[in-house]
């Protein structure tokens, strides 16, 4: 273990936490109490959660109807895409208030229905789910997003019987929502991760601003996902600060809100994922691709990302899924040093990813096969061989990837920007290398890169209009593009 690690697993086991908020999921089977958090060692870790709501085989037959929740991400349009071809009935669902999203586009996609928002109206949207299940317009439900995984979950007891969700059991939703529990539980299986502080700061508890000065500058100040006082479901946010005082100013400005937070040294690299599917304790598909380019350009989601072979983060990422005897699909994310390339982890996607093209343009198709694991009969057989070296992009993705490049400041902290000038040309190479395949176009279904295009084009007008006084704003309560998207 490295010194890094050392730190990190002292952290761990000897920092006093104060966790404000209660439970991660409101409405579900707590795995971990966290008012027991204090109390728990590395063993108790090991130990794993709870296994409520674990998905077992059903006596359904394929072709299935199947609901696909949160078709305005990438990942949703992937997944009809795949569930399509595979020969499945895919009805497609999006928030209300978004305009028609690429994935209604789609060949594969059977009919679209338009839902409340679960990250604006949690209750409602669990409502809207529990009605779909009960007129029986789907056999199979499967959740897309974080906040529609959270929505699912709650209601999944009062499902009828002979309608199927497809998620994680709640237990292992505890790590894969939380990148407090996912970094804890890495630590107590071995797994390095950046040197870490666990915080919180709500009125209910102290935070652990003094444990920062034992963290080199800069560092990532990263909340988990929350409930909202209004009724909805957040993603967690993650801020950059370059010194204390910037860090200071940051936990200050998240002062009330009622989650967990860690902090973390920032990792100079590139991001790395892993990609398994588990059912039954046992991994049935992998594939791994290393990120070029990510939006913002610091880190975040890729908009340009490779096919690769790395056995050492599918390994590490099987080892923490083990511990929490997850079962599903998941990306488990890294990041390597670009000093002598060893992978941290960073955190958990319980769930589909926006990056999924990648992996079906190379043949891996983990919705498909993440459907197979629920009929009877044969699980899918495990992969070894895809092609290598096969790049995807997104192209609004690389858009933002150079905006965030034009607009850094070298002094802003993370990682310095790369010359704009080459960002550009880069951008203008790759736009039209036919080598690089797509998020959006695929010869075999076009039509959603040209609503995709189509957005981008409604995007920039927007921009512009807003130079000029007197126009509209916004009509619809998302973004034009339904790209605006996470991996």
């Amino acid at each position: 273990m490295d010194a890094r690690s050392r730190d990190n697993q002292a952290a761990c086991c000897g920092l006093t936490v104060a966790i404000s908020g209660g439970g991660l999921v409101e409405g579900l089977p707590v795995a971990v109490d966290s008012s027991e958090l204090d109390s728990l060692t590395p063993e108790a870790l090991r130990a794993g959660p709870l296994r409520l709501g674990s998905p077992v085989k059903t006596t359904m037959r394929a072709p299935l109807r199947i609901l696909v929740t949160d078709a305005h991400f990438r990942a949703g349009l992937g997944a009809v895409r795949s569930l399509g071809r595979a020969g499945h009935t895919v009805i497609a669902s999006y928030p209300e208030g978004w305009p028609p999203p690429p994935t209604a586009s789609s060949r594969y996609c059977s009919d679209v229905l338009r839902s409340p928002d679960p990250r604006r109206r949690q209750s409602l949207f669990r409502e809207w789910l529990s009605d779909q299940a009960h007129r029986h317009s789907a056999d199979a439900i499967l959740p897309i997003d974080e906040a529609s995984l959270v929505a699912m979950a709650a209601i999944r007891k009062d499902l009828p019987g002979d309608v199927v969700p497809i998620l994680p059991h709640d237990g292992a939703l505890e790590y894969s929502l939380s990148k407090f529990q996912a970094t804890r539980m890495a630590l107590a299986v071995d797994i390095p991760c950046p040197t870490t502080v666990f915080l919180s700061t709500g009125p209910s508890g102290r935070d652990g601003r003094d444990e920062l000065e034992r963290l080199r500058f800069p560092i990532m100040i990263k909340t988990d996902n929350y409930f909202t006082a209004t009724g909805g479901y957040e993603r967690g946010r993650r801020f950059v600060a370059k010194d204390a005082t910037e860090a200071h100013k940051v936990l200050d400005g998240l002062a009330d809100l009622q989650t967990r937070i860690i902090a973390q040294e920032f990792i100079r690299g590139r991001g790395a994922g892993a990609f398994l599917l588990r059912f039954n304790d046992k991994t049935h598909l992998t594939f791994a691709h290393r990120r070029l380019n990510e939006v913002p350009y610091i880190g975040g989601a890729s908009s340009l990302r490779e096919s690769c072979r790395d056995e050492e983060i599918i390994g590490l990422g099987e080892k923490l899924l083990d511990a929490i005897h997850y079962d599903g699909v998941a990306m488990v994310e890294f990041r390597r040093d670009a000093m002598d390339e060893r992978p941290y982890f960073l955190e958990i996607n319980g769930r589909l990813w926006g990056s999924l093209a990648l992996a079906l343009h190379c043949g891996v198709d983990f919705p498909a096969a993440l459907v197979r694991c629920y009929l009877p009969g044969s699980l899918p057989p495990y992969n070894r061989d895809y092609p290598l070296g096969l790049k995807c992009q997104n192209l609004s993705g690389q858009v933002g990837h150079l905006r965030s490049i034009l607009k850094a400041r070298k002094n802003s902290g993370g990682e310095p920007p790369p010359p704009r000038l080459r960002a550009v040309m880069q951008f203008l190479v790759l736009l039209f290398d036919p080598r690089i395949r797509h998020d959006y176009f695929w010869w075999s279904d076009p039509a959603p890169a040209l609503r995709q295009a189509w957005g981008m084009v409604r995007w920039a007008g927007r921009r512009i209009s807003k130079k000029f006084p007197g126009k509209q704003g916004r009509r619809h309560g998302g973004p034009a593009s339904a790209d605006v998207d996470f991996e």
